[in-house]
């Protein structure tokens, strides 16, 4: 009982350990923790996209969806193969741009429907039945995703010149500054508008009185189904968008992305707290910076051990704080 509580005090000092490691980098590395903070950003957007979808879907049907990363993996390869492929949008140009919007929209369609078919033909038939039933089943949804990935996109990664430049015209910041500004002005009206639709529109408050009881918001005149359908609508729709950003800031897709990536947006949910849309987005980021500099810092862990440190702390707050950082305990009565 007494280790118990010595590691569940510990596991609420974590974001302090890594406070007092990220002020030491600042301060012994202060060229590096610049670069590579911002280039934390920049991936802690994509991270926070991806999990804000599973705590939406998390909080609305209390399960997890193992497909979720694969909807991220599926916007990366249709928008590589749109833009690529068919379009050629390989540079920064104005052109290219209208094109990356557009496609960035027509992805976040598919993977709206395609979240929106999991929830129809998985979740909603299997809602009653024990917890462990739906989420394997969206693990085989993941597996059919991951494959239709494999068609599409090949067996190997495409790699490929991307419509974000490397550095923006005009300034004389580092490049990775530059990506940032632009990764960051591509995200955040993204999260403004479905963090909105999720928590202050209508159709947000649904989903809040969805999360708290099922039985007592069709006391109350709502619509269970068609508000975790929303749910399943808005996830998709961010985990795509998440996917064309990646693709484009990484020159890359493959169609492994969604157990590589997608994990990490997950632990990122949990990390942060799952249960709230600022936890999951706060989770996003510090995993990204966290990530970032650790590779990129002296005094990091490197590419090899990061991921190993991220789950790790993941598995701790699982056992030691499931609420997350920014999460709530519950009420004991």
């Amino acid at each position: 009982m007494k280790s118990r509580k010595l590691f569940e005090h510990a596991t609420k000092l974590i974001p302090l350990w890594f406070l007092i490691w990220l002020t030491y980098s600042a301060i012994k590395y202060p060229s590096f923790f610049i670069t590579y903070a911002f280039e934390g950003l920049s991936t802690g957007a994509i991270y926070a996209l991806i999990a804000l979808g599973f705590g939406l879907i998390y909080n609305s049907t209390g399960m997890i969806n193992l497909a979720h990363g694969e909807v991220f993996m599926m916007g990366a390869v249709i928008s590589a193969f749109l833009l690529v492929d068919l379009v050629g949008a390989v540079s920064p140009t104005f052109s290219n741009w209208i094109w990356l919007i557009l496609v960035l929209l027509l992805a976040m369609c598919i993977g709206a429907l395609l979240s929106l078919s999991t929830e129809l033909l998985v979740f909603r038939r299997l809602r009653n039945s024990n917890k462990l039933a739906p989420l394997i089943a969206s693990l085989g949804v993941a597996l059919i995703l991951q494959n239709i990935g494999l068609k599409i996109n090949g067996s190997g990664p495409k790699k490929f010149h991307s419509v974000i430049p490397e550095a923006l015209p005009y300034t004389s910041f580092t490049s990775s500054f530059q990506r940032a500004i632009v990764v960051l002005a591509i995200t955040i009206p993204i999260f403004a508008i479905f963090s909105f639709l999720a928590t202050r529109s209508k159709n947000g408050l649904a989903i809040r009185a969805v999360s708290a009881s099922y039985e007592v918001s069709q006391m109350v005149g709502i619509n269970v189904n068609k508000t975790i359908a929303r749910t399943f609508l808005i996830a998709g729709a961010t985990a795509s968008a998440a996917g064309v950003i990646y693709a484009q800031e990484f020159r890359i897709s493959t169609y492994a992305l969604g157990m590589q990536i997608g994990l990490i947006g997950y632990a990122a949910a949990i990390i942060g707290g799952v249960a709230t849309i600022r936890g999951t987005i706060f989770g996003g980021f510090f995993v990204g910076l966290i990530e970032s500099i650790s590779n990129g810092v002296p005094s990091g862990l490197g590419y090899r051990w990061s991921e190993t440190a991220i789950y790790a702390v993941f598995i701790l707050m699982l056992v030691y704080r499931p609420q997350g950082i920014l999460g709530k305990a519950p009420d004991v009565v």
